[in-house]
């Protein structure tokens, strides 16, 4: 996490990755931590101390309209 930074999203991590370690030791006290769960993984973040959100905030995505070639 770069200076000043208080957010971070963890895009793709996988048991053998040590995100946790990472979050431990790089982000402030302060920060926040986020992630998009598919399907059962959310078993293997909550093990690590992540919890849901939902309903006070909702993870949403947005897919660009298929344009025609």
């Amino acid at each position: 996490m770069e200076p000043g930074m208080s957010f971070a999203h963890v895009i793709d991590a996988s048991e053998t990755c040590p995100f946790h370690k990472y979050i431990e030791a790089n982000v402030p006290e302060s920060g926040y931590v986020s992630l998009i769960a598919d399907g059962q993984v959310q078993d293997l973040y909550a093990q690590f101390g992540f919890v849901h959100t939902a309903p006070r905030s909702v993870g949403m995505a947005y897919r660009r309209p298929e344009q025609d070639s």
